[in-house]
């Protein structure tokens, strides 16, 4: 008799999630379409030269247009190439242009985080953005494994522990909104307004040159909370780092100087951009990256995007800019 209860519960529980799910669907689906007739007919004059007969029909192309879902128009929501659930930062011209035309960003990165990670690697992401680098490490490493993303700007980190939840993945990725640096202390910290991910401790003149920008306008002080690598993870095996900060990875590196060399087979992700760190830091930043990491005996490739991973030397990285790949084996593996 009590089974008999209890299945009878879960056909009815059954029923009601079903015709709850029906009229979310159908109430979104009127959404959709309603957002998508107004955009369509606001794109009418430029796909039929202002005439009135073209045939479009916007549920037809509900799954494949990108759609701004929140009333602040602050953030663009669409599936990427993996499938996962993402709001993109809709303020950010490059970025999510580059995501929305490709269905994910930097495929040479992903390249190299699909051949250094495997199920229960450990993964640690210093600049997370949005977290399209962090949810991929994460659906690599599985739940064996553990990410770790570090982002700074406060709408960036509200965007990135957005993607994480409605991905389902809080089990396995944890997030920070700290920066990452050689100190532990508070700092003020340029958030770039239009370009958030060229956001750093400062934002050099030739960047905003480059988008005709100017500080006053352009730049807004915050003030963060500063982190080390070697308090975070110290004892700890790391598998692989990111590092990407905009000229200020020397500073990550600096602070990173134990977990690097307690790690033996870690693997390094640094954006490598001699001319940016010349103009946050100063030259001397990159001999002081060059000659800590070649004492660390690490084997240095260069990745560039839609060309083959380049094994360099030491002697030439000084002039290189891309993302350095850095491995004391010679493998990735």
């Amino acid at each position: 008799m009590g089974n008999w209860i209890r299945n009878r519960a879960k056909l009815a529980m059954d029923y009601l999630a079903i015709k709850v799910s029906q009229r979310i669907e159908h109430r979104l689906s009127d959404v959709i379409k309603s957002q998508l007739d107004s955009q369509l007919n606001a794109m009418r004059p430029y796909l039929t030269g202002g005439t009135s007969q073209t045939m479009v029909d916007s549920r037809a192309i509900a799954k494949a247009v990108p759609l701004t879902l929140n009333s602040g128009d602050s953030h663009i929501y669409f599936h990427n190439s993996d499938g996962h659930r993402f709001f993109l930062d809709a303020t950010d011209h490059h970025i999510t242009l580059h995501v929305l035309e490709h269905g994910c960003w930097e495929d040479h990165i992903r390249d190299v985080i699909m051949q250094i990670l495997k199920p229960g690697s450990t993964f640690v992401d210093v600049g997370g953005n949005v977290g399209l680098h962090t949810l991929f490490a994460g659906s690599i490493v599985g739940q064996t494994g553990k990410v770790y993303s570090f982002e700074p700007v406060p709408h960036l980190y509200g965007t990135l522990r957005l993607n994480v939840d409605v991905n389902g993945m809080g089990n396995v990725i944890k997030t920070h909104q700290l920066a990452v640096s050689d100190t532990e202390e508070v700092k003020s910290f340029s958030k770039f307004r239009s370009h958030s991910a060229m956001s750093g401790f400062s934002v050099p003149q030739v960047r905003l040159d480059i988008f005709g920008e100017s500080e006053n306008s352009s730049v807004e002080v915050i003030q963060v909370n500063t982190v080390t690598l070697d308090k975070m993870f110290a004892g700890q095996k790391i598998d692989g780092l990111k590092i990407d900060v905009e000229g200020y990875e020397t500073l990550v590196l600096r602070g990173a100087k134990e977990v690097i060399r307690n790690n033996r087979d870690i693997k390094l992700i640094i954006e490598w951009d001699p001319f940016l760190v010349t103009r946050t830091l100063g030259s001397e930043a990159i001999t002081e990256n060059i000659a800590f990491l070649e004492s660390e005996r690490f084997i240095p490739y260069l990745a560039l995007w839609q060309q083959p991973l380049r094994k360099v030397t030491w002697d030439e990285v000084s002039r290189l800019q891309g993302d350095l790949i850095l491995t004391r084996t010679g493998s990735l593996r």
